[in-house]
């Protein structure tokens, strides 16, 4: 077994326990409803090192293999088509256009990135007599995109919580997220078994 085949085992391991960790979290801030700042302050900060710990582990495999990062194996198709979908809600005027004008900003950084993308599948469609020449070309510009991406997916969170006026506010947002996060990987899980129960 190769040493990356083996790290994307280890990850996948990690994966699923991740997932199981992210379940008890939530099981946490449901039980926060009357607890004092402090505490959920607390668990916000143990949450948030939760994921940062994900992409941690994330970018060590992009970094053994950038390509795994593109297809991952370790997500379901319904996982694989959704892109981050979030949102919170009771904000003040001031944040609510705060917040839509970080989102537009962000919009340019994504369309950014998706131009990056696509200049980088384009040196790809050229033809080429060596693929494994091509694979290392594209090594090097898919991992600085892969950073660059990890990076805005990390100021978004960060940013989105600075915004937030309590800890309860912080907590309902991982709530949120977290809910989607599993309920997304339950129905593609199950989607993913019925189809390939109909081809057998």
């Amino acid at each position: 077994m190769s040493q990356t085949n083996h790290f994307l085992n280890t990850f996948i391991t990690f994966f699923e326990g991740w997932l199981q960790r992210l379940e008890n979290y939530l099981r946490e801030i449901n039980q926060q409803h009357d607890q004092e700042e402090t505490s959920c302050n607390a668990l916000v900060t143990r949450i948030l090192s939760h994921y940062r710990e994900y992409y941690e582990m994330k970018s060590e495999l992009a970094n053994m293999d950038v390509f795994l990062i593109i297809s991952p194996t370790w997500l379901n198709t319904l996982q694989l088509s959704l892109l981050w979908i979030g949102g919170t809600s009771r904000l003040s005027e001031d944040k609510k256009e705060e917040m839509e004008e970080f989102r537009e900003h962000i919009k340019g950084e994504e369309r950014r990135l998706m131009s990056a993308l696509a200049a980088i599948h384009d040196s790809v469609a050229m033809p080429s007599e060596d693929g494994y020449f091509v694979a290392a070309q594209l090594k090097s510009p898919m991992e600085a995109l892969y950073q660059e991406a990890n990076d805005l997916r990390e100021m978004t969170v960060c940013y989105v919580l600075e915004k937030l006026e309590s800890a309860h506010q912080k907590l309902r947002f991982f709530a949120s997220a977290i809910e989607l996060h599993l309920r997304v990987r339950a129905v593609g899980n199950q989607r993913d078994a019925e189809r390939q129960a109909s081809r057998a």
